[in-house]
């Protein structure tokens, strides 16, 4: 059923931090899963999208001891075609701001993939993204970073 108030949501990925990188690509990899991207944000460390099997992902960051005291989980996301209203439609229905709307270019796979992303605390305090990618489908999640090319 499509959800009638954020429209093209569809659930996108969870990100969690974890210390061993390379161990963690590891095990993941042994559960039948692969590595679809890596990608860099600009902070120096490893970042990747695992592939779990015919949909969403897992977003992997590498990250220090003293983060993952903090949180394991970093949030989960959800895709949708305005990440501007589904902010909107968020703070209305009682979230919190985290992250206003902004522009960020994800470079990943020899190219930048534009992206509209937010983010919000929700009622009980976790931490929810919204975001539009550029040319994603959620039909087909392994098709958007080709058409990222256009």
């Amino acid at each position: 059923m499509a959800n009638s108030l954020l429209q093209g949501c569809a659930f996108h990925h969870v990100s969690i931090n974890v210390k061993d990188f390379e161990g963690s690509v590891k095990f993941y990899k042994a559960l039948g899963m692969t590595v679809f991207v890596e990608f860099s944000i600009g902070d120096g460390g490893r970042h990747c999208f695992i592939d779990v099997g015919d949909g969403p992902y897992l977003e992997l960051h590498s990250t220090t001891e003293s983060r993952l005291r903090e949180s394991r989980m970093q949030h989960f996301c959800f895709h949708v075609t305005d990440a501007d209203a589904a902010y909107k439609i968020a703070l209305e229905n009682g979230a919190r701001t985290k992250e206003a709307p902004f522009d960020f270019d994800l470079r990943c796979a020899g190219m930048t993939i534009h992206a509209r992303i937010c983010h919000v605390y929700g009622p009980d305090g976790e931490s929810i993204e919204f975001i539009n990618w550029r040319n994603y489908d959620p039909e087909n999640y392994t098709g958007f970073l080709e058409r990222g090319k256009e």
